[in-house]
């Protein structure tokens, strides 16, 4: 009979274990789907930002900073 109950404690001990590891991954996976969303933001501003050449000054400064994002976008994709 104690050990119906022990192995019944342990059974209830591991389902509370796993739930435990269900909630941290449900929370895990809304933390990349943030993360992901805000990546694409991102992208889309920097793509917005380096595919606008007339607001762009023509000074070497502007025209290389403008080079480096390009270039990092790229990378990016």
């Amino acid at each position: 009979m104690a050990k119906v109950k022990i192995n019944e404690r342990t059974v209830e001990g591991l389902q509370l274990e796993i739930d435990h590891h269900k909630k941290d991954k449900q929370s895990a996976l809304r933390d990349n789907d943030a993360l992901r969303q805000e990546n694409m933001m991102l992208k889309e501003l920097l793509t917005d930002i380096t595919s606008r050449d007339e607001c762009w000054n023509d000074t070497v400064e502007t025209k290389t900073l403008l080079w480096r994002l390009k270039n990092m976008l790229n990378n990016l994709n």
